[in-house]
């Protein structure tokens, strides 16, 4: 993102000619970068900026957003498996507690 690149609200980046429509030729949704934002997709969330009540982003973000999402998918990335995601915090404790019973099973 450069210094002069102007911040567009959630609904302006809706209309940039270069996002491909979606069905019945309608054009993306606003509420669907909102999501992408607050939630993401596939553990990649779209950068977003607040300026008063407004949400906003740059273009190079939404670029960025779309390239990630590219890299992580296998059928964008040549049939290779994207790196699995980050274990949860349950699944952490989970590992952990077996590894101590482990442990203390065999005396260590």
């Amino acid at each position: 993102m450069s210094d002069t690149e102007a911040l567009l609200s959630l609904a302006q980046a809706t209309r940039l000619a270069w996002l491909p429509r979606r069905r019945y030729g309608r054009k993306l949704n606003i509420s669907t970068l909102w999501r992408w934002a607050q939630t993401g997709v596939r553990g990649v969330r779209l950068h977003v900026v607040r300026l008063g009540g407004t949400l906003c982003l740059h273009e190079s973000d939404l670029r960025a957003f779309i390239e990630q999402l590219s890299r992580n998918d296998p059928i964008c990335n040549d049939g290779q498996a994207p790196p699995p995601p980050p274990p949860s915090p349950a699944a952490r404790a989970r590992a952990k507690r077996r590894a101590e019973r482990e442990l203390t099973a065999a005396g260590i």
